[in-house]
């Protein structure tokens, strides 16, 4: 069995193994498959027009940013650092 350094570990998901690299690789993908389908959700929803509809806009807004802001960076520094 390889150590949690090594790049060709394989980790358990789901029903499959994958690599460190393919992990943090599908990580990203699905953060910003997540991020894209909230802009997209944005400008279906166009100018909000009630309070529920702002408070429905703000919060797909601060989790889009959380997104792109947070998570995507997260994963970028752990995928980069594998790399040095």
């Amino acid at each position: 069995m390889s150590g949690p350094d090594q790049p060709k570990r394989r980790i358990r998901v789901g029903n499959t193994e994958m690599t460190r690299s393919e992990v943090l690789g599908a990580l990203e993908s699905n953060i910003t498959f997540a991020k894209d389908c909230a802009a997209d959700l944005l400008r279906y929803m166009g100018r909000p027009s009630t309070a529920e509809q702002e408070h429905v806009v703000h919060e797909v807004q601060r989790i889009q940013g959380y997104l792109g802001g947070v998570l995507t960076q997260l994963v970028r520094a752990l995928r980069d650092d594998e790399s040095d």
